[in-house]
């Protein structure tokens, strides 16, 4: 899991800072399980820390998934039980900020769902626009600072995330984030499948009459092949037989009928979708005759060449295959 990958890497990148603590003489080392030191919001040697002799990372720090392939059992913890701190913990004040001696706020935890707060790097991350929303603003550039780089600069945070939190990217990163809680949380599944077996079922008629037309060999498309199809007398127009079929096999189906009269957009009956289809039953074709030919012990290839009149080279391969 990305999670597990995550972890092994910060741990590496822990162990690295620690054994420099632990080499300088600056900080504490936990070398003894069975006794403990002190959180840094215990100690009591001063409120100024450098992120150098900073204490072991926690479980769920949302810096261990800064700029990582997400799960979503990641995502889900991100939003759902990433590391907070509790009301008594005493942030410091780190290097950057010691000369305003300024610090992390538990205000703007509470005036700002969205931000989670990292003991690792000793700033504020926004937890949905780490997961849902990596490139935005102009031209979709890369974003850095609160989702691949902390907030540690305090001198004007209000105004950071009070900028950051108008940001499109950062209100659609809200959506998908509750979108993506309700899923997690079972309340949209049953929904979603219901929505996926509608669309399964109007799918496979037209599908039918487009494989009807390839095996008659019976071109698809006529004079008007576009727009919504009416079941309201003959059309002024030839509509071509992939559309004419799919009317009659319509009227015996009443879903697929509602469907195709409606006003929904994706009707999946558009030249493209035609096209789309035929390639895909092509795809299935080949991969049969592959099939066919790998299983068989003897078989034969036949290939003739000819140019249409578009000055096209066109090449036309039979094979013969059989088996014992």
């Amino acid at each position: 899991m990305a999670r597990q990958k995550n972890s092994a890497g910060r741990e590496d990148k822990c162990r690295r800072e620690d054994e420099g603590k632990n080499n300088s003489g600056n900080g504490w080392f936990p070398t003894d399980p069975n006794n403990p030191q002190p959180a840094p919001s215990q100690q009591k040697h001063t409120d100024t820390v450098n992120l150098t002799t900073f204490s072991l990372a926690r479980e769920n720090d949302i810096d261990l998934f800064v700029s990582c392939d997400l799960s979503d059992t990641d995502k889900n913890l991100i939003l759902t039980d990433v590391w907070v701190s509790s009301e008594t913990y005493i942030f410091p004040i780190i290097e950057k900020n010691k000369g305003w001696n300024l610090k992390f706020q538990h205000h703007w935890l509470k005036m700002f769902k969205w931000l989670a707060h990292s003991e690792i790097s000793q700033g504020g991350f926004c937890k949905v626009c780490l997961i849902f929303s990596r490139t935005g603003g102009f031209r979709c550039q890369k974003l850095y600072t609160l989702v691949i780089k902390p907030m540690d600069n305090f001198k004007k945070a209000l105004e950071t995330l009070n900028n950051h939190a108008k940001h499109q990217y950062h209100k659609l990163a809200l959506e998908k984030a509750d979108y993506f809680l309700n899923i997690a949380s079972s309340k949209e599944p049953e929904i979603i499948s219901k929505k996926v077996k509608e669309n399964r079922e109007n799918l496979i008629p037209i599908i039918d009459c487009i494989l009807v037309c390839g095996r008659q060999e019976i071109a698809l498309r006529g004079h008007r092949d576009f727009g919504a199809l009416s079941f309201d007398g003959e059309p002024e127009m030839n509509e071509g037989n992939f559309r004419v079929i799919l009317k009659y096999k319509a009227k015996e189906i009443e879903h697929l009928k509602n469907f195709l009269s409606s006003s929904y957009r994706s009707k999946y009956i558009s030249p493209t979708i035609q096209n789309e289809i035929i390639s895909s039953c092509g795809d299935i074709i080949l991969k049969k005759v592959v099939k066919e030919v790998n299983e068989s012990h003897y078989f034969s290839v036949l290939a003739d060449e000819t140019t249409d009149i578009s000055v096209v080279e066109k090449l036309t391969i039979c094979n013969n295959a059989i088996k014992r």
